[in-house]
């Protein structure tokens, strides 16, 4: 599931007039939007798994469960779309909605008669990145002509990193590959659009990615090498995934460290590095992207680049359906 959206953008307001309680002929139906460069969470993957979705009318709960699950269809519904639920319902032409969702329903956690998400929430495979979504609309009331869909605009709710590494000098290969003492466990709550992390104690620090293999080093910076998604996956415990990106939680830097092995003819040289950020931190909704040298004994970080999950360099393009 990479991006940190910018504003949520719902385009549900109506105009004024006169009331009525509610349109048999306009149900609430839904679009969503990833904006996101990533693999791990993209509009496939939303369509595959789902979403669940909370809906309040100020106090009052739009579905009857509270928490109702929603799912793609290839053929839409007259009413709902392709994205449907269990039971149609309609706007009312006066109020304030407001709506949250998530695409994890194993995270889920609400409040009654609230919009709030909360969950506790452990990395297990370094690859289980969370979408959170916020929408508000405003109504007037008059009738109009058509009621436009909830657009559920997607954000992640973890950081990703991702790490390249090349040789300066000789021809070398890399043999391990472990990012240790990272934090795994935390909890979060989303409301209102907002999203704070809290991180577990300061003991649950034994989460890790690993690569193990043999892969062989470019000799130039422009063709370095993505570690993860090279010849061998990075595993976690018994989870394994090939992909050059992995969804950490969000977290201060100052106990991560990665640990190398590359064998450079019959020597192998180890180290272990800290790893750092511009401000020392892995934020959630960015991506880090640290590239890593060999230089004769000595393996450095030559620089950290931070982006937003959607940015492609030298591009703009998001992916969105609605």
């Amino acid at each position: 599931m990479m991006v940190a959206a910018a504003a949520l953008a719902v385009s549900c307001n109506k105009t004024a007039g006169v009331e009525e309680p509610a349109l048999a002929e306009n149900a609430i139906s839904f679009g969503t939007e990833i904006s996101t460069k990533s693999t791990e969470s993209t509009i496939s993957t939303l369509k595959s798994d789902g979403f669940n979705v909370i809906g309040m009318h100020g106090t009052d709960n739009v579905f009857a469960q509270h928490v109702e699950g929603v799912s793609w269809s290839d053929t839409p519904d007259a009413k709902m779309g392709n994205w449907k639920y269990s039971a149609v319902k309609y706007w009312k032409t006066y109020g304030t909605y407001e709506f949250a969702a998530t695409s994890k329903s194993s995270v889920l956690n609400v409040d009654e008669n609230s919009t709030k998400v909360s969950a506790q929430y452990r990395i297990n495979d370094c690859q289980d990145d969370i979408l959170l979504a916020y929408a508000k609309c405003a109504m007037g009331t008059t009738k109009p002509a058509d009621y436009p869909k909830v657009m559920l605009n997607f954000k992640h709710a973890t950081a990703a990193v991702q790490f390249k590494i090349y040789s300066k000098s000789i021809d070398s290969d890399l043999t391990l590959f472990e990012v240790r003492k990272m934090v795994a466990g935390g909890s979060f709550v989303y409301e209102g659009g907002n999203l704070v992390w809290s991180i577990g104690a300061v003991d649950n620090i034994n989460s890790y990615l690993k690569w193990t293999g043999t892969l062989a080093l470019p000799l130039d910076e422009a063709s370095k090498v993505d570690v993860f998604s090279a010849t061998r996956p990075y595993v976690n415990g018994s989870h394994s995934y090939t992909g050059p990106t992995a969804m950490v939680l969000p977290q201060d830097l100052g106990t991560q460290e990665v640990r190398f092995q590359v064998k450079v003819g019959s020597e192998t040289i180890e180290s272990v590095l800290k790893l750092k950020s511009s401000n020392n931190k892995w934020e959630a909704g960015k991506k880090y992207i640290y590239t890593m040298a060999v230089d004769g004994a000595s393996i450095h970080i030559i620089s950290v680049v931070t982006t937003e999950w959607d940015e492609v360099l030298g591009t703009t393009d998001n992916i969105v359906v609605s």
